[in-house]
């Protein structure tokens, strides 16, 4: 929660901004000309970077302009170094009995609970996050009220071209400040759909890709946070059960999904070494792909399991109740409160809550797969893997969590333990995705995959 600030230096000293002096009476006069703003307050904060910034509290009654909109404003009237970094908008600023500003009144604008709709929203997400140090990003923060000018605005210019291998302009991030407009923009020109069977997250530099496959929705969107912290030269593809048959034709064991994914492996790549890697249920699909390809032949250089454990059912625990426990997963996959209401509700409720999530109308159909491969996956013993197995492990125990140590039957070489930082569901956010991403560097690097 931020608060509203006590006010200016005495006698409304100027304030030094990248070497520039900056009075915040002036800006305040460039914001109230604004026809929807009564009152402005401009004062100074430090970012994480050292650097002082301006922020501006400005009422607007009635929600008549956006904080977006009036940096337009600011920025049409004013030199770049006096617009302020963030702008909070509130009907009126809060005031004490005697009419005073109240530095401690909450000045939160609203809140922001949808996550990002798309690998390319997310990677946007992790890129901002990682330039400007926050952490955590979402999909609607504004690039310049986290902290963000000009210069950076190049850097990440610069950055998405080279991780994500798409291309903008720096005037593109003042028309489209958050990741969620910022992906909006790019894509209006790509025609490609999120809901691929094999998606092509990164193209790199054509040579063998990291497959990633799918957790326990059916989707692959979550690895685009690790394209910031992996080699920006290695393709990424995910795979997703989009494009399982379902029905009668449905799938009947897990070992048939894995026969799937391999041939999409190979539509793609066609001859090894092959690259793979899942997260939660897609580390168990990932092994399982890995023993088919090595029983037809093949070398996998790399099998990578992200906190991902063989499924077993509880004892005595019977299929509907086995089946709640996967909704409440999926809830929490998307950043959905995992509310007792909304499990029971069976598959409806979820649907509901994933489409509303993630914006996509194949949201049942998603769900009833999600429980029909978990479901198999509950029923699958693993193979065994004739090779090195990397494991990350969460480092934030879980009550009566599994062991990684499980996979040591289901792999003829060892199981080259990495602890990370963070809890299961964190696993594609920083930090995590950092130390993730640079281990599985160093060791596509080993295998001579990268030099």
């Amino acid at each position: 929660m931020t608060t509203v600030p006590a006010g200016r230096a005495a006698g409304n000293e100027p304030i030094e901004i990248f070497g520039c002096r900056v009075d915040p009476e002036q800006v305040e006069a460039a914001l109230t000309r604004h026809p929807a703003v009564t009152e402005a307050v401009v004062t100074a904060r430090r970012h994480a970077s050292g650097q002082q910034e301006l922020v501006a509290h400005v009422a607007v009654p009635g929600g008549a302009t956006t904080a977006e909109q009036l940096r337009h404003h600011a920025t049409a009237l004013l030199p770049e170094h006096m617009v302020p970094r963030t702008v909070v908008v509130l009907p009126a600023l809060p005031r004490t009995a005697d009419g005073r500003l109240d530095p401690g009144a909450p000045a939160d604008g609203p809140s922001r609970s949808s996550g990002p709709r798309g690998p390319l929203e997310l990677a946007l997400c992790e890129l901002f996050g990682s330039l400007l140090e926050t952490g955590t990003v979402a999909p609607d923060d504004d690039f310049f009220e986290l902290g963000g000018h000009s210069m950076l605005a190049v850097r990440l210019a610069s950055r998405a071209r080279a991780v994500l291998g798409r291309q903008f302009a720096v005037r593109d991030v003042f028309d489209a400040p958050t990741p969620r407009l910022l992906a909006e923009l790019l894509a209006a020109g790509d025609p490609s759909s999120h809901t691929e069977p094999c998606l092509a997250l990164r193209a790199g530099d054509g040579g063998p890709p990291l497959f990633c496959v799918h957790p326990v929705l059916g989707l692959s969107w979550s690895y685009a946070a690790l394209l910031p912290h992996l080699d920006q030269r290695v393709p990424v593809h995910g795979l997703q059960a989009t494009g399982l048959p379902t029905g009668a034709q449905a799938p009947g064991t897990l070992d048939a999904v894995a026969d799937a994914y391999v041939r999409l492996i190979r539509e793609v790549r066609p001859d090894g070494p092959y690259h793979l890697a899942g997260w939660s249920l897609g580390g168990v699909l990932a092994h399982a792909a890995a023993v088919r390809l090595r029983q037809q032949g093949e070398r996998v250089a790399t099998l990578a399991l992200i906190d991902a454990y063989p499924l077993t059912r509880r004892p005595g625990e019977e299929a509907e109740a086995t089946r709640r426990r996967v909704l409440a997963a999926i809830l929490a996959s998307v950043g959905h409160p995992e509310e007792e209401a909304t499990v029971l509700g069976g598959t409806t409720a979820v649907d509901a809550a994933v489409r509303d999530r993630l914006g996509l109308d194949e949201a049942p159909g998603l769900v009833e797969t999600a429980c029909h491969v978990a479901e198999l996956a509950h029923d699958h013993t693993p193979g065994r893997f004739d090779g090195e197995l990397l494991f990350f492990e969460a480092d934030e125990d879980r009550p009566e969590a599994p062991r990684p140590d499980l996979w040591g039957a289901h792999t003829t070489d060892r199981v080259r333990l990495q602890r990370v930082p963070g809890d299961h569901f964190a696993m594609m956010r920083s930090p995590a995705t950092d130390a993730i991403g640079a281990a599985l560097t160093a060791h596509l690097r080993a295998t001579g995959r990268i030099t």
